[in-house]
């Protein structure tokens, strides 16, 4: 998949200018107004893409400076993030990976190109969003107790 060239295309159409800079090892990447800044260590194709996608959600999503500590910083830090996990991964990412022959946390996030780390976060939060399951397409997706997809004319009654 080649996230990263979308990823950048839609930074480019948002007139999003992209730094690469020597940063603190803990800081991975910033979003200050229209500029976003990487951490230039990052040297990994599936980091590059989970951090410019959560950096392109706080512009897209986020007002102000969430840098000092509250409770509205840590929302403004979710809607970011969902709106990576959306961006890398979606219900249809899943079913994509999972049509893939995907079926371990690790292939998944491979075939996304995502860190694994990522993948389980996404999973998590559609688990919060979505509860035990949930439908796209004509596939059943159930999150509880482990992923499966399934075609729905194959639910049960």
């Amino acid at each position: 998949m080649l996230k990263h060239l979308e990823l950048l295309k839609e930074a480019e159409d948002n007139s999003l200018k992209l730094y690469r800079c020597k940063m603190d090892s803990a800081v991975r990447g910033l979003c200050i107004g229209s500029n976003i800044v990487l951490n230039r260590d990052i040297d990994n194709l599936k980091e590059f893409n989970c951090i410019l996608a959560e950096e392109i959600g706080h512009y897209k999503t986020t007002v102000g400076d969430i840098t000092a500590p509250g409770t509205n910083n840590a929302r403004q830090e979710l809607r970011a993030r969902a709106y990576a996990y959306d961006k890398l991964i979606g219900l249809e990412g899943l079913i994509q990976a999972w049509d893939a022959g995907c079926r371990s946390i690790n292939e998944a996030a491979e075939y996304l190109t995502v860190t694994e780390e990522f993948f389980r976060a996404a999973l998590e939060y559609y688990r919060s969003k979505y509860g035990v399951q949930t439908s796209c397409k004509d596939r059943i997706i159930t999150f509880i107790p482990y992923l499966d997809i399934s075609k729905e004319s194959q639910k049960s009654l």
